[in-house]
């Protein structure tokens, strides 16, 4: 089994501005880069998708920004959810056929979702969107997750620690490229 990471990055709020924003929720949030702040919550742990997704959006109106959350597992699916407002406005999955396809012996189909438009528009690099729709519409298997997600990530402008950066993985130490501990907020503050 490969390397599986849950994290969401706020567009526009600083790392002290996140760290108050949410409050008494276990978790760690990054430095603010390129005007992303990450956040990984100790709930992400689960992969339940609706707690995830519902953290991320009451973060993103708190904030009045967006945030992208970001679930990719086992080096082999990118499942993100762009949310504006609080409201989730665009949604992509890497291999949407991942977890069915054992059972059926059908092959996967390619990724779906996703605007790349709306993406890079939204996040700030709106003349990246050619870039982005490439590497969301990549149909290779050998191209790992983490691979797609890094590519993502610097096509957007987000900080590369972006991949890897997981709440449980902070706590154990393993600490994405270009981060020290003394550069993470724990939280909550006290």
């Amino acid at each position: 089994m490969g390397w599986s990471y849950t994290n969401v990055a706020l567009r526009g709020p600083s790392q002290q501005q996140v760290a108050k924003a949410v409050g008494e929720r276990r978790g760690v949030v990054s430095p603010t880069t390129n005007n992303f702040t990450l956040f990984a919550d100790q709930e992400f742990d689960s992969h339940e998708e609706n707690k995830i997704i519902t953290i991320a959006a009451q973060l993103s109106t708190r904030l009045a920004c967006p945030a992208l959350v970001i679930m990719e597992f086992d080096d082999d699916v990118l499942h993100y959810r762009l949310i504006e407002a609080g409201t989730v406005v665009d949604e992509y999955n890497s291999c949407p056929d991942y977890f069915d396809f054992a059972a059926t012996n059908v092959p996967p189909r390619g990724p779906i979702g996703g605007n790349a438009t709306r993406l890079a528009t939204v996040l700030g690099n709106p003349d990246s969107r050619e870039r982005i729709e490439s590497i969301l519409r990549k149909n290779d298997i050998t191209l790992s997750a983490p691979k797609r997600h890094r590519d993502l990530a610097q096509a957007i402008g987000m900080p590369l620690f972006a991949v890897g950066f997981d709440y449980r993985a902070i706590q154990n130490d393993e600490l994405p490229d270009g981060l020290q501990t003394g550069d993470l907020v724990v939280t909550p503050l006290h």
